[in-house]
Order: structure tokens, then C-alpha cells, then sequence
């Protein structure tokens, strides 16, 4: 317990310094996103400086780095433990990476393959009607066993009958593209992008999404270092 002029705050005073109310500051320091409020001699909840101070580090922290890893980071540094703080930051932006390089690689291989997709042609004899797998294989020009790989991989599903797999013109078009793009060694997160944006967006309007898709990494990955550098300010102040 602490004497009130240190802490002179009220849940319901706390919670107007940020727009937040009464039980989300509650709410907030029961979930580890604020330091264990003081407590009055009747046993109600005071908060001070250091509580609205984790309160608007949790306020930036939310925008980069999404609600539960903002409260697992902070709840980590009220417990004295910054490696875990940290670890949760390294895990944002690594993630941020993959994402970015996904999307690069998907962009690139739509556009390396836009030219050559006009080779689908030859599959137009297919148009109406429904293959089993060893056919759909021989038509690509690939293996039954890689069909199921790919499959198993999530780049593409087929159609079930009785049990059995099926391929209709869609599905051996992107059989093809999957081929092409393993061919040119692409990886299969890079490969199941391509193949659903053309699916619902075919040409262009398939790496206009991917572009817009990559500002929005951008966009993330900004908001994700001003959410590092309010964490790292904070752990400064609590000394860790």
C-alpha cells in the first residue's frame, strides 16, 4: 500500500487519460499490460505515473504489434523479464520478413510467368469434362506422386468422386502453373499464393493485389518498429 498523493488515480481517472474505461483498466492490469495497481487501506485500486506511463506504452505497443503480443510483451517486463520482451519483438518482425519475402517471390514468379502462361492452351481439350490423377499427371507432363506432394503441400485440392480424385480444366491449369513454377524453383508458400490470386484474380488484377498486399507489410512493418522502439524505451525506464 502506498499513500494516495502517489498515486492518484482511480481506475475511472486512468482510464480517461487514455479513452479507456473503468473495467479495461481492470481489465488491462489483471492481464499483465500494467504493473499490480497500489491498494488503499480499504483496499481499493490507485494507480501512479508508472501505471499511465505502461498504459500509452501499451496504447503504441497494440498498434505494431497486435493486442496479444503487445500484453505478452508487457506482462514479461513486469515481471522483470526482458529477454521474453524482447523475444516477442524479434518474433513480430520476423514474421514481417517472411511475409515480405513471400509476397516478393509471388509477384516475381506471376510476373515471369505471365508470357508463358499462354502454354495452358493446350489443355483446352479438357474443357467439360473430368480426369483421374494419372491422366491429369500425363497431361502437365508430371507424376502421380507429385500431384499428391503438391496436394499434400496445399497448392492445390482436388475434386472428390466415390472417393477418387478428379481434375477438371481449372484444376489442370493449375497443375500446370504449378509445374512451370517448379520447374523455376519456386517454393511452395510463393507457389500457393500465385495459384490462388489467379484463380480469383486473374492477370493483372493478381499482382495488383499482391502490390497492394505488400503495402500493407510496409505499413505493418512501420507500425511494428515504432512498437520496438516504445518497448525498448520502456524497458530503459523500468531498468531492465
Amino acid at each position: 500500500m502506498v499513500e494516495e498523493a502517489a498515486a492518484p488515480y482511480r481506475p475511472v481517472d486512468l482510464g480517461r487519460a487514455v479513452g479507456l474505461g473503468p473495467s479495461q483498466i481492470r481489465n488491462y492490469e489483471r492481464l499483465g499490460f500494467l504493473p499490480p495497481a497500489h491498494r488503499t487501506a480499504h483496499g481499493y485500486r490507485r494507480f501512479g505515473e508508472e501505471h499511465l506511463d505502461a498504459l500509452r506504452t501499451a496504447r503504441a505497443m497494440i498498434t505494431g504489434y497486435g493486442w496479444q503480443r503487445a500484453c505478452d510483451a508487457l506482462a514479461a517486463a513486469h515481471r522483470g523479464d526482458a529477454t521474453t520482451a524482447l523475444a516477442v519483438s524479434d518474433e513480430r518482425h520476423a514474421s514481417l520478413h517472411a511475409q515480405r519475402e513471400q509476397v516478393a517471390q509471388a509477384l516475381d514468379a506471376l510476373r515471369r510467368t505471365r508470357g508463358r502462361i499462354t502454354a495452358l492452351a493446350g489443355l483446352r481439350v479438357y474443357r467439360g469434362r473430368t480426369v483421374g490423377i494419372g491422366e491429369a499427371a500425363a497431361a502437365v507432363g508430371t507424376t502421380t506422386s507429385a500431384v499428391r506432394y503438391w496436394e499434400s503441400r496445399g497448392v492445390i485440392t482436388a475434386q472428390r468422386v466415390a472417393g477418387r480424385r478428379r481434375y477438371d480444366y481449372r484444376l489442370l491449369q493449375q497443375l500446370q502453373l504449378i509445374k512451370l513454377l517448379r520447374d523455376i524453383r519456386y517454393g511452395f508458400d510463393a507457389i500457393a499464393v500465385v495459384v490462388r490470386d489467379l484463380d480469383q484474380s486473374p492477370g493483372t488484377k493478381a499482382v495488383e493485389a499482391l502490390e497492394e498486399r505488400r503495402a500493407r507489410v510496409e505499413q505493418a512493418s512501420r507500425a511494428a518498429a515504432v512498437a520496438t522502439r516504445a518497448l525498448l524505451d520502456y524497458l530503459d525506464r523500468l531498468g531492465l
